[in-house]
């Protein structure tokens, strides 16, 4: 999804609705009303925003690009550092779904819908040594939209190797309700169902062959209906329920 475009429409879309509202009248109404005081009780906790609130999300063909998510990157770790001493950094967006990993090949940074990004081991490594450096968590997303379960296993394994402790937990696929509509992953009139069947089933071959695996999901776009129907079906099992917008 183009998120530049998807602002600027939700922007003017909202201040459209606010020039039309009945809030906007409210508000010039109120300027003529009493003063109203509010004061603020510092000593009462209503709720706590927890330290790793902060995430940093990532493209796929970002940590294929040797060098730049590694703890070498000195300036970079500490802006990183600066924004908080906790954090998490989610791994996916759309050019995971065209991605794969192989492990003493030549990575590849490549564009959505192109040749498709290629991660391997040593750049997996140095994304282990960013997470050990910044003490950030991670999220990282595997190719449900072209990917092999089979690679998809391999690429798991070397992740969690690579990132230990850091690593929250995997998403199965990047914004799936999108799949009939995004380089042709799936067919029309994919659903839920039809996303939950093969989400099982990588799920099932994934911590067959990771025990403790972690799962996070589902990661759609818009779909919020995916989201509330996936924490019923799946919610005792996942870690973090996950959508885009």
């Amino acid at each position: 999804m183009n998120r530049r475009k998807f602002l600027s429409q939700a922007t003017s879309v909202i201040a459209a609705a606010i020039a039309q509202s009945s809030f906007a009248v409210g508000l010039q109404a109120a300027s003529s009303e009493p003063e109203v005081r509010v004061t603020v009780d510092p000593a009462q906790t209503l709720a706590v925003i927890p330290p790793d609130f902060i995430v940093l999300g990532y493209e796929i063909s970002s940590v294929a690009r040797p060098g730049l998510l590694s703890a070498q990157n000195v300036v970079y770790l500490q802006l990183v550092g600066t924004l908080a001493a906790e954090g998490v950094i989610r791994v996916g967006g759309n050019t995971s779904d065209y991605s794969s990993y192989d492990e003493t090949g030549q990575p590849l940074s490549s564009p959505e819908g192109k040749a498709g990004s290629v991660v391997n081991q040593a750049v997996l490594r140095d994304l282990g040594t960013f997470l050990d450096a910044a003490g950030w968590k991670l999220i990282w997303g595997l190719n449900l939209g072209n990917g092999r379960l089979e690679n998809a296993i391999e690429e798991a394994k070397a992740v969690t190797t690579a990132t230990k402790k850091h690593l929250l937990g995997f998403e199965i696929g990047n914004e799936p309700d999108l799949f009939p509509h995004r380089g042709g992953h799936r067919q029309p009139g994919y659903g839920y169902d039809d996303y939950l069947r093969e989400y099982r089933t990588w799920r099932d071959a994934l911590r067959k062959a990771i025990p403790d695996i972690a799962f996070a999901g589902p990661d759609v776009a818009g779909a919020t209906d995916w989201v509330a129907k996936f924490g019923s079906d799946e919610g005792k099992d996942i870690k973090l329920l996950t959508h885009h917008y």
